[in-house]
């Protein structure tokens, strides 16, 4: 939980004000009708728990970026949540914050170029309408 509030406290010096820190998975689940951008997930709780919230939340909305944190290197952990859809995983470390920052950054680099891509189609179909 101290970890989970420096986290909190971090992303508000960066200027991120709209932030919730959820202690179980259910209140984090009924709390996606508030349509986050990203969902930080400790990996500590057990790993099929982390994959079936995962899904849970990709079923709810695919655009919600899910990040883990973990406090161990697992290989296999890793590629799992991966394969699951997680778009990234943070091990805690001595450079927590500016991997944090990097994949927030990340994140926002990925949504504006899938921005960028969605104008570009939707200005083709609709120049091939007024034809």
């Amino acid at each position: 939980m101290f970890s989970l509030n420096i986290y909190q406290q971090h992303l508000a010096n960066l200027g991120y004000s709209d932030t919730s820190i959820f202690h179980n998975t259910d209140d984090c689940l009924h709390a996606l009708t508030l349509n986050p951008d990203i969902i930080f997930i400790d990996h500590n709780i057990n790993l099929a728990n982390g994959v079936d919230i995962l899904k849970k939340i990709k079923r709810f909305n695919p655009d919600i970026y899910v990040i883990f944190f973990a406090s161990i290197d697992d290989t296999d952990a890793v590629v799992n949540i991966l394969k699951h859809g997680a778009f990234d995983f943070i091990l805690r470390g001595d450079n927590d914050f500016k991997t944090l920052d990097n994949v927030i950054m990340k994140v926002y680099r990925v949504k504006s170029l899938l921005a960028k891509a969605n104008m570009t189609a939707f200005k083709r179909f609709d120049t091939s309408r007024k034809k």
